[in-house]
């Protein structure tokens, strides 16, 4: 059973997706998961079929090449999470997902979707038009993020991700947003500077 705190922490991040009483009718189905700074929610090639929504904290997605680490996506509270192939690797890879600060994730598992979705079908329904409003709100903000001029990348990412920005390394926004470290130094002083 999850507690008053935690039911509000929830209907604050997916609030704007689904409406209270239809977020009080998928509660009794979902389950709370803690993860530390470093550790991983699962790692390239394994099998995972929940869906994660992380409510609190940040993480992110990558998959290795050779030494070379490369950075998908980092999520940030009421996203969804998929152990799904990455479109960005044209599925050539699959992807580790690792906890950058604290994390609270809320889950549905595969068997709880079957049992919302056998024992009531209008809730089934909703569940996954829910998830699809979510992943196409966070493919929209991300295409925001990335289909831009470097400057304007950084500037967005910075925005988009403060206050988290502060605990990624450098190289990974650089990876991420695919740009020079040197791009991504220059654009942040400029900020800095253009702020005080």
């Amino acid at each position: 059973m999850l507690d008053t705190e935690t039911k509000s922490l929830i209907k604050s991040k997916l609030g704007h997706y689904i409406s209270e009483v239809e977020i009080e009718a998928i509660l009794p189905h979902v389950f709370i998961k803690e993860l530390e700074p470093g550790r991983l929610l699962f790692i390239e090639e394994s099998i995972d079929e929940n869906n994660y929504f992380l409510i609190e904290g940040l993480m992110k997605r990558y998959f290795e090449t050779g030494k070379k680490r490369n950075i998908t996506n980092f999520i940030k509270p009421g996203n969804l999470i998929s152990n799904l192939s990455s479109e960005i690797s044209d599925g050539k890879a699959w992807e580790t997902l690792e906890a950058v600060t604290k994390v609270k994730l809320l889950y549905i598992t595969k068997q709880s979707l079957f049992s919302i979705c056998k024992s009531n079908y209008k809730l089934g329904l909703l569940y996954l038009d829910f998830i699809m409003k979510i992943r196409k709100n966070q493919t929209n903000k991300l295409r925001q993020i990335i289909n831009k001029k470097s400057n304007e990348k950084v500037e967005n990412f910075m925005v988009a991700y403060k206050p988290f920005a502060d605990y990624v390394p450098q190289n990974e926004i650089a990876s991420f947003l695919n740009v020079s470290p040197e791009t991504l130094s220059r654009t942040k002083r400029a900020m800095i500077t253009k702020s005080s």
